[in-house]
């Protein structure tokens, strides 16, 4: 019986992530224009494209980081450890995606500092790669003209 009730509330803790995450997904897709868009078909397969490759890379990358600091885990273990706890992302406070990873990582033994600094790795990572792509934005003529020291954010930005 203890199982079963275990199993029924990873079954609610699930829901109610996932509700979170569509009710973010619906706010911001009603907050569209959609008389304004005019997507370039090229331009859109392409970023479907990378989103479809954030997945295997994000396993490569948290495969790599864990090796180097627990030794190899199978694939099973690897996949709840990257998948589950960004999606801790959308509840409220920001801290559920962290404490989520650390939590999964504790329940298939490795030791919550290990998986903390892992996990901190992991964001400082995602938002090393947002700064670089998005750092080409800044050189934008439109915003260089509306914000004339876009610019020197880049450089700045570059610097960091």
């Amino acid at each position: 019986m203890r199982a079963f009730l275990i199993r029924l509330l990873k079954f609610a803790v699930v829901g109610v992530i996932l509700t979170f995450v569509v009710r973010a997904i619906a706010r911001d897709v009603s907050r569209i224009d959609w008389s304004m868009v005019d997507p370039d078909w090229l331009f859109l397969a392409l970023g479907i494209g990378a989103i479809l490759l954030v997945g295997p890379l994000q396993l490569l990358v948290w495969k790599c980081l864990l090796a180097a600091y627990v030794g190899p885990m199978g694939w099973r273990e690897l996949v709840v450890q990257a998948w589950i706890p960004p999606m801790g992302k959308y509840v409220p406070g920001k801290v559920a995606s962290i404490a989520g990873s650390v939590y999964i990582a504790s329940q298939l033994g490795i030791p919550a500092a290990r998986a903390l600094s892992v996990a901190v790795a992991m964001d400082g990572l995602a938002l090393l790669t947002g700064l670089i792509v998005g750092m080409p934005i800044f050189l934008f003529k439109p915003l260089r003209e509306s914000m004339p020291v876009a610019a020197w954010m880049c450089f700045v930005a570059a610097g960091v």
